[in-house]
């Protein structure tokens, strides 16, 4: 299949080889077709491939904000439930470095990226309440969904991470 553009039409054109053997002789018919994408079409195909796009990025949010094991919280009721309840464990899901630069008290550092394959060390919290937070609440919809496939809960999310939390961080 070739794929080419002139004059805001995208163009294919798909070549179909039949061989057909007969005895002694071999017979070779092509068929060409061409296909043309112009104005409308090429706008739909545009906006699917952008649904498809963003989609794929809202849906970690889309599925904690329905989930009833799950608690989206402001950083002010985040330091509300850090100080009336001494079970919650404090998941921090931003790089080391980031970490490094300012923390919840009491937090444990495991970055969005390593969780899947750490889950293992979060087990000693299975049964507890998790507050999990990342800088601004990007990340941390992933690692809550980790969370829930490997049933942890109760989860609370810090809708905009560190960002909205008015605690005091240790550095």
């Amino acid at each position: 299949m070739l794929l080419y553009t002139y004059g805001g039409y995208i163009s294919t054109n798909i070549f179909l080889h039949l061989h057909y053997k007969l005895p002694e002789k071999y017979i070779v018919i092509t068929k060409y077709k061409n296909m043309k994408l112009k104005g409308e079409n090429m706008n739909n195909l545009f906006t699917i491939i952008a649904i498809v796009i963003i989609a794929y990025m809202l849906y970690p949010k889309i599925i904690i904000k329905f989930n009833k094991n799950v608690k989206n919280v402001s950083g002010e009721e985040a330091v509300k439930l850090i100080r009336e309840n001494k079970d919650l464990v404090v998941l921090d899901v931003r790089s080391k470095g980031e970490y490094q630069t300012g923390h919840i008290n009491g937090s444990k550092l495991m970055p969005a990226s390593e969780i899947a394959l750490k889950i293992t060390e979060l087990e000693k919290f299975r049964g507890k309440p998790i507050l999990v937070h990342c800088a601004a609440g990007g990340r941390s919809p992933r690692a809550v969904n980790i969370l829930l496939k490997n049933k942890f809960g109760p989860i609370y999310h810090m809708n905009h991470g560190l960002s909205d939390f008015n605690g005091t961080l240790k550095k």
